[in-house]
This record gives structure tokens, sequence and C-alpha cells, in this order.
């Protein structure tokens, strides 16, 4: 039964896909018709497979009798169909991994490829940035007394061991460029305005030592994200939470309430739409910047994927 209810939900994922497309076509139409200005069109490019971290897979895998192959899928298709129905009320929005199309399988997979991740400091919000500036002003005469081999290192390797140094800063995964000319050919392929690249979910229970042991602690999910624009500047990263209790063991409620949460703060951090002219097709037509992309969709399960 639970399986039924699985493939009942990738359906409905794949039927909401297309019509939040249809929707941003008649928009366009409607806009063309009446001279409206139209939208800045984004694209949604999902994690990786193995950029999923979560202290609650085997909880919702008993809950719902279903596979982690199963759980990471529809954790990731949910959470990018969330993204692009949050980004359809002020943009165009174009989700890739549930397309339902091969060609667009093979560029995900191509993306993967030539891109990098690193770690770095989640940025403030500029209130809090205001607010904090004597503290920081007091912390600089205290760091001028660290070792500067130890600074704003955090989680790194030395000598081939993994070794940290906690300073209680949050941080989010970032997405680099391997090859730059990767825009130029993903640009060839979608003439997007950005790409909304979401690099990791983390679904992390709450607990801490001085909890007991018959206690349960609240869920925090938090969605890490990076924004370029259509030239391949990174305008935006940052992370996104949402908070929910333990007593939530269904994922499509999961999905369906909280995702939501983590798409509306992701999409207010694109920014606001310049009134330039879009690039003309006169562009010369580049070349992928590594050996093209698979030619089958990589199998459900591989991590890589």
């Amino acid at each position: 039964m639970q399986k039924l209810v699985y493939i009942l939900f990738l359906s409905l994922l794949f039927s909401w896909t297309h019509e939040a497309s249809g929707q941003n076509e008649t928009r366009a139409k409607q806009r063309d018709l009446f001279g409206g200005q139209p939208k800045a069109k984004v694209v949604i490019v999902p994690y990786e497979g193995k950029m999923l971290l979560s202290d609650i897979n085997r909880e919702l895998g008993n809950e719902h009798n279903m596979t982690l192959p199963e759980i990471k899928n529809i954790f990731r298709e949910g959470l990018c169909q969330m993204v692009a129905m949050e980004g359809s009320k002020e943009y165009d929005t174009f989700d890739m991994i549930n397309s339902g199309e091969k060609a667009v399988y093979q560029d995900i997979q191509f993306i993967f490829n030539n891109l990098g991740y690193k770690y770095i400091e989640t940025p403030k919000p500029k209130e809090e940035e205001e607010d904090e500036n004597v503290i920081d002003r007091i912390e600089e005469k205290v760091e001028e007394k660290q070792d500067p081999k130890q600074k704003d290192r955090g989680v790194y390797v030395a000598k081939g061991e993994i070794r940290s140094d906690y300073d209680n800063r949050e941080r989010f995964m970032d997405a680099h460029l391997l090859k730059p000319s990767l825009f130029e050919y993903l640009q060839e392929q979608y003439a997007a305005d950005y790409f909304l690249f979401i690099t990791q979910l983390d679904i992390k229970v709450m607990r801490t030592p001085e909890m007991p042991e018959w206690t349960t602690a609240e869920r925090r999910l938090k969605m890490h994200y990076t924004i370029f624009d259509g030239d391949g500047k990174k305008v935006a990263g940052s992370a996104s939470y949402a908070y929910f209790g333990p007593e939530v063991k269904d994922i499509f409620q999961i999905i369906k309430t909280y995702f939501p949460l983590l798409a509306a703060d992701a999409i207010k951090a694109i920014p606001a739409e310049e009134e330039d002219e879009k690039k003309t097709s006169e562009e010369p037509v580049s070349e992928k910047p590594q050996d093209s992309p698979p030619s089958t969709r990589a199998e459900d399960d591989d991590d890589d994927f």
C-alpha cells in the first residue's frame, strides 16, 4: 500500500510540474498580448543525491515502508517542486529534476561534473550586521591574540586528517564553478536569468546532551543554496530553515507543510530584476566545457546523481 502511495505522490509531483509550467507559458502569452514586461526566468537545479544529510531516514522508512533510495528521491523531487511552485509566483520557473525530459537529466549530471562545493559562513541579515558592529570591534581585539593558522577554519583537513575548530558560526554549502564556461552552455540551452542551485538538504534532530534520554527533540530542516545570474556570476548564497515536531512522521506532510517555508526564503534571495535588455541570440554558440553528459539518466539509487 505504501509503495502505491509513493508512486501516486511522484505522479502528483510530475503533474504539478507540468501544470506550473503551463501556467508560466500562459502568463507569458498574456504579457505579450497586453504589452507587459516578461518575468525573469529561474532554473531550479537539484542537489546531488549524496547531499542529503538526514537523521530521520530510518524513522520515515519504518513509517512508510520505503527504502532509502525512495526516501531520498521523494525528498529531492519534493523540495525542488516546492521551490519551483513558490518561485512561480514571481518568476517563470523551470524545475529540472521534475521536467520528465531525458536531455535535462543528462544536463543535471553534466552540471554536477562541473561544480565544486565549500562550506562558508552564512551571511547575516543587514539588520543583524548593524546591531553587531560594536561587538565586532571588540572581537577584533580578541582575534589579534588568536593563532592566525586557526582563524576561520571551522572543519578542515590537515596532514590527511579531518580536524575542527568550532566557533559556533553557522555555515552553508556554497557552490562554485570548476569551469566558468558552464554557463555559456546553460544559457544556450535554457536562456535563464537566474540559476538557483540547491546544494544540500539537512534534516537534523536537535537533541542536546542535557536532554533526558526519554525525551524527543524537534527537527530542523536546512536547505543550502547558491544563486547565479545568467552569466555565471554568483549573486546570492545562504541557507533557509524550518522546524517541525517529533510527532510529524509523514514524509508527505513534511514536504507539503515545511518545504514551502524553505522555498520562500530562497526565492526572496533572488535579486530584484534589472531593466537591462536580455542578451540577443547573436552571441556565438559555445561548446560544452567537458565531455558530453551521459546518454542515459543515472539510476535513481545512485548517490552521485
